[in-house]
């Protein structure tokens, strides 16, 4: 409308304008056709020409257009806008802040998961979670915040524990991640003896004791014939070790040299048979033996062995001989009583042999009370 308005107006000043300077009357008609050409041009131009500098003015002045986050300039609907990603400002026209599902390297953001959630490996600073930032993420066990691998939560943020090669202050004596020459595998320090079987320091067992007639000897190696030790139950001897033992203490020898061989056994060779039998001792060339009858030669008799006539058997008597007697007999030593005789008993109720000695002579008297003398027979 407003447009028709002006052509209008254009068109009524024309035609005064031709009513005051043209002729009223014309031969051929020119000048009638020229006034029509001119209304014609110019009213054609001045209203096309207005209309384009309207057009153009309304686009100029941003009238209806959308805005444009990333141009630089805050427009409707944008929080901010810094021509891109900036520290204060996301690269979608919002405030940066931390949380806020949107990654910012710009503000230094490493992550930005969106949520408040600490421990989900985005932590809530929007940096990656790592061990030693004091936050237990789901690959962790711990994490105290700290490097000290001697503590509860070593630098790797698993749990401390034997085996892991750090020495866990207060718990562990060593840890070496594994068995080694000096660290048993439970973290105490290797030894012989510790009752821990510790291989690479070159055990073969370890029964915890010192006791070298088991099957593990002190060494901490198996029980075996040739290493010294005597092996109870499978072992007679072993090398110069006769367990304590000599020919006088076997059955069926009274003296000799007692010796071991090859295989752990006992080798008799050099041993002298016992003439005395299973009730006598054989000791300076005569039978030592507990008699159970008061006669002498009835006493011998009984274990079938001879005897002198009368009860006396005169005997050279010393400390050395009565202690090799009750060694001979398995029974007890009482010693030199100093009373009555010289004579030498075998007293059933202690289970040891006393002596009463007087002279230079060792004699075998008669019974007294419920004890029995010590007879001397002769050897077969």
């Amino acid at each position: 409308m407003r447009h028709l308005g002006l052509s209008v107006a254009l068109l009524s000043l024309t035609a005064l304008a031709c009513t005051d300077d043209a002729p009223s009357t014309t031969d051929d008609g020119d000048v009638g056709s020229e006034d029509t050409d001119t209304s014609t041009d110019t009213s054609t131009d001045t209203s096309t020409d207005t209309g384009t500098t309207e057009t153009e003015t309304e686009t100029e002045t941003g009238i209806g257009t959308e805005a444009v986050c990333g141009n630089g300039e805050v427009e409707d609907g944008e929080a901010c806008d810094d021509g891109g990603e900036s520290v204060n400002c996301d690269a979608d026209c919002t405030l940066a802040e931390c949380g806020d599902g949107y990654v910012n390297m710009a503000a230094q953001e490493a992550c930005d998961d969106g949520n408040d959630i600490d421990d989900d490996g985005c932590s809530n600073t929007c940096t990656i979670s790592t061990c030693g930032d004091g936050v237990v993420d789901p690959m962790e066990e711990c994490d105290d915040g700290n490097d000290d691998d001697t503590d509860a939560c070593p630098g790797t943020c698993i749990n401390a524990t034997c085996g892991d090669a750090f020495v866990y202050a207060g718990v562990e004596a060593c840890d070496e991640g594994g068995e080694t020459e000096a660290c048993n595998a439970d973290c105490t320090p290797a030894a012989c003896g510790d009752g821990v079987l510790n291989m690479a320091a070159g055990e073969a067992c370890d029964d915890g004791n010192d006791d070298d007639s088991d099957a593990c000897v002190d060494s901490c190696q198996a029980a075996s014939c040739g290493d010294g030790h005597v092996y109870t139950d499978f072992e007679s001897c072993d090398g110069e070790n006769l367990g304590g033992l000599t020919c006088g203490d076997l059955e069926d020898f009274s003296s000799g040299d007692l010796a071991c061989d090859d295989a752990c056994d006992f080798n008799t060779d050099a041993c002298i048979d016992n003439p005395c039998g299973d009730s006598g001792f054989y000791y300076n060339d005569v039978c030592w033996i507990i008699a159970d009858d008061c006669n002498a030669v009835t006493a011998c008799s009984n274990v079938g062995l001879t005897g002198t006539a009368g009860n006396q058997q005169g005997v050279l008597w010393d400390a050395d001989i009565m202690q090799a007697v009750a060694d001979g007999l398995g029974v007890g030593n009482g010693g030199d009583t100093g009373c009555c005789a010289p004579s030498a008993w075998y007293v059933e109720a202690d289970d040891e042999i006393i002596t009463h000695n007087f002279g230079d002579n060792y004699n075998n008297y008669s019974c007294f009370s419920n004890n029995f003398p010590l007879t001397v027979c002769a050897a077969p």
